[in-house]
This record gives C-alpha cells, structure tokens and sequence, in this order.
C-alpha cells in the first residue's frame, strides 16, 4: 500500500510550515524523517496519518483521499505514534495494547482469545510481556514508550508512521526497536519514523526525508542526503561529515558564539543575596 503526497502543504490553520511536498512512500522500505527542530516533522507525520487536514495538493492513501476516507477505515491501514505520549488512565499495559485492535472491532465486539495472545506477543517483542497486569502509569517513560510501540505492531496496518520511537528508550531498546522497524519494512510494510540522531537514521533507513526552511530540501540514501551542504541549509550551522568503510559519521560544528559566551559567564555570576 502507497502513501502519496502531490504539492502537499501542511501546518496549522493559516499558518503553511511545509509546502511543495512531492513524497511517494513505498512498502518495504525503512524511511527516515530528519530535520532540525521545529520544521514540521511532526506536522508532516499527523496530516500523513489524516489527524489533521492537509492544506493544499494531494494526499492519497493508495490511491484514495485520505480526507474522504472513514476515520475506521484509515485507522486499519494507518498506524501512528505521535510525539506526545498520552496513555488512557486507569488501565492495564496489556489493555492499553489491545486498543490497537479497536479499528478491526465492530463497535459490539470485545478481544477474542487469539487477540489477548497476539498482544502477549507483541508486549513480548517489546521485552514487556511481564508488565501486562501492570497500571500504566505505574511504568516508567522508556516502558510506557514499549508499550505503546506494542499498540503500534498489533494493530496491524500496511503503513506505519512513528514520531521519534527511540525517545526515552535505553541503548537496548533503541537497537531493539530500529532492528523492528527495519523487520517491518522487509515484511512488506511502509515504514516512516522521524530521527534527531542522523547516524541512527544512515545506519536504520533504506532512504531519508530532509525537512528545513518550509521545504523538503532532500530525499534519497542516506549518502545523498547526509551530505555537508544540504545539512548546513536545513539546520543553519556548520557541519562535519565523514564516510568510511561504508559508515557515514555526522557532526554539528556550531561556531563559537561570543553573546552566547558573556551571557553564559553572566548567568554563572555569584552574586551576593540583597
């Protein structure tokens, strides 16, 4: 199933924070959103997933609308992790995943058998399967996180947009949830996740997505689009980069800044109490 974009703009209201998206996601492939902060990255993820309009061109969901469709029907082929991780009080990790079964449910309809063991699995994958009777908000954030990327894998849909899945998660975690995606995306699916780290994202991503300036100013492998002059213009700093037996390893360079020096030398002033 392919998600398309044609001369897409995204943003709020009035207000356009990207414009002149032409984007084409393909399944099997493992696609990395990058970007400085503030973008659109996750702009462009919540009007992808239909959460909210898109403000002009095209946005199709093979081939369909994504505006026309039911919320249901996106829901099963759409599945997404926003960046504000709101999880429902009062429940269970192992409930909380069983939501992701809600679009495949008619409205009278509760979790069979073979449900409940296909959220086992999924806690399982996660590394949670023994926090299931667990109150959510008795987790801490990295297990919560888990528990929510679990939410994301029962629910099944061929298209699969993940708002920074490594956040709050430990190294082992992180390796453990980018091996996932890069899993999902051989079994068929389309994957897209956004990624502050860019040598997380070279080593993740079969092809990245470079947001900055109100444009998409790149998209390719990793090698085309990790290059020093493209990244300089999305974040507006200096940038390092450096290619090695097959490796790409990227770094800020920031200048020194003098304003930034004195008010740093102002604020760690001991001054005496009046």
């Amino acid at each position: 199933m392919e998600l398309t974009m044609e001369k897409g703009r995204v943003g709020y209201g009035k207000q356009v924070i990207l414009a002149d998206l032409d984007l084409s996601l393909e399944p099997g492939i493992c696609i990395g959103l990058i970007g400085p902060n503030g973008a659109g990255k996750s702009t462009l993820l919540r009007t992808l997933a239909g959460v909210q309009p898109c403000l002009g061109g095209k946005l199709l969901l093979d081939g369909q609308p994504i505006g026309a469709l039911p919320r249901s029907a996106v829901s099963r082929k759409v599945a997404y992790l926003p960046q504000d991780r709101e999880l429902p009080f009062g429940y269970t990790a192992g409930e909380v995943v069983l939501m992701g079964r809600y679009p495949h449910l008619a409205w009278y309809q509760q979790e069979n058998k073979q449900e409940r063991e296909l959220a086992q699995a999924c806690l399982t994958v996660l590394g949670m399967e023994k926090e299931a009777e667990r109150p959510v908000t008795a987790l801490s954030g990295g297990q919560r996180q888990r528990v929510l990327l679990a939410r994301i894998l029962i629910q099944q849909t061929p298209v699969i947009l993940l708002d920074e899945p490594t956040a709050e998660l430990d190294p082992v975690y992180e390796a453990v949830v980018l091996q996932l995606c890069r899993m999902l995306a051989q079994g068929g699916r389309t994957v897209l996740l956004s990624l502050h780290d860019l040598e997380l994202a070279a080593r993740c991503c079969d092809r990245l997505l470079l947001v900055g300036g109100g444009r998409l100013l790149g998209q390719g492998t990793p090698g085309e689009v990790l290059e020093r002059t493209l990244l300089e213009r999305a974040y507006g700093a200096p940038f390092c980069v450096r290619r090695e037996e097959g490796s790409i390893q990227v770094a800020a360079c920031p200048e020194r800044d003098a304003q930034r020096e004195e008010l740093v030398k102002k604020i760690l002033e001991n001054r005496e109490e009046p």
